[in-house]
């Protein structure tokens, strides 16, 4: 998950909706999710190789995620879809953003 500030958001809104027990263990499941990233990203630019985990993109994993939270009825699941719609906006604001590298 990238940091793009105002998409960010939407996840906040959806965590503070959730009775407090469950914005605990979705806080844990999130910190989990993003400590897995970024050591994964910090192997591979040691230059370690690194397979990578899942084969669909993290919008295709958070909304898998939310489809299975709420086929069990897991109050988490919109955490899940907001996760999915802020990667989605910050891949469209990526996108229409120049290079800034060039």
């Amino acid at each position: 998950m990238t940091d793009y500030g105002a998409h960010d958001s939407f996840v906040w809104q959806a965590l503070v909706r959730l009775p407090v027990p469950v914005e605990q263990r979705v806080r844990t499941q999130l910190a989990q999710y993003l400590a897995r990233v970024e050591a994964m990203t910090e192997a591979q630019q040691r230059g370690v190789m690194v397979e990578p985990r899942y084969r669909r993109s993290p919008v295709e994993q958070f909304e898998a995620e939310a489809d299975r939270l709420s086929e069990c009825g897991d109050p988490a699941a919109p955490v899940w879809q907001a996760l999915a719609e802020a990667e989605r906006l910050a891949i469209q604001v990526e996108e229409m953003e120049p290079d800034l590298d060039s």
